[in-house]
């Protein structure tokens, strides 16, 4: 499928791409009370928005999303 205009408009994403990630001014408050940038070391590769969404992410789906796999008895995983 060739992406036109049209397509693209079709499937542009008008929410935020989770229900847990932060709207700008849920992140206005956060942002403040992360660490800022450190002279000395590597410069960060990652954002700290996606860091924290992430973590909340996590946070939103519990631990029974998390070991899933896990939490079934041996005999009914998949190997």
């Amino acid at each position: 499928m060739a992406w036109t205009e049209f397509t693209r408009a079709q499937h542009r994403r008008k929410t935020k791409r989770y229900p847990s990630d932060l709207t700008p001014e849920e992140w206005a408050v956060v942002r403040p009370l992360l660490p800022g940038r450190n002279r000395l070391g590597r410069p960060r590769q990652v954002k700290l928005r996606r860091v924290w969404d992430a973590i909340q992410y996590i946070a939103a789906a519990g631990q029974s999303r998390l070991t899933h796999g896990a939490a079934k008895p041996l005999r009914m995983q998949r190997k």
